[in-house]
């Protein structure tokens, strides 16, 4: 009878562990994110002067960001994001996925809801591609990516580099929503 109740109360505080342990692996996932935004897309590149996003350390520290795990159904996801992300008057969400979609599905996924939600800018990022450009790394090669952003904060941010900065003379403008 002890053992009976004894294995009835491990099993039924077994979920729980394991939702804490899922807890604390999406935690790490969305700290390591950030550490790349600072230290990798927000980090002047030694070869060219300039950051691959020049913009990435300021959304940090104003904590304009949101990261997320995806669910089951990410096109759906992405979809509803697109349409509150104003809302939450946010420059980015960041989608992170577990490595079972490949590249191509990724990218059907954005390009199809980047068509049907054209007030925001939706770009991916794979570890199956090497995410380099112009010498700069882009990608954060350990998940793929969903990045979500308004499309009047994006161009915005555009307008400025274009303006103030040499940015686009360095990296061109391939796939940057001009």
């Amino acid at each position: 009878q002890l053992i009976k109740k004894l294995v009835v109360e491990e099993n039924h505080q077994w979920p729980k562990r394991k939702k804490i342990k899922s807890l604390v692996e999406e935690e790490n996932r969305k700290k390591d994110i950030v550490k790349w935004i600072s230290n990798v897309i927000g980090k002047k590149h030694k070869a060219s002067g300039i950051a691959p996003c020049p913009f990435a350390n300021k959304v940090i520290k104003d904590k304009t960001y949101e990261i997320i795990k995806a669910k089951t159904d990410l096109a759906k996801q992405v979809a509803h994001l697109c349409d509150i992300i104003d809302i939450f008057k946010l420059d980015i969400i960041i989608v992170y996925c577990d490595n079972t979609v490949i590249e191509k599905n990724l990218k059907k996924i954005c390009n199809s809801i980047q068509k049907n939600k054209p007030h925001t800018a939706v770009m991916y990022d794979h570890p199956t591609n090497n995410g380099l450009v112009k010498g700069m790394q882009f990608s954060y090669q350990k998940c793929p990516l969903v990045m979500i952003q308004p499309m009047k904060k994006l161009k915005a941010a555009q307008k400025t580099l274009r303006k103030k900065t040499n940015w686009y003379q360095i990296v061109g403008n391939e796939d940057m929503f001009v």
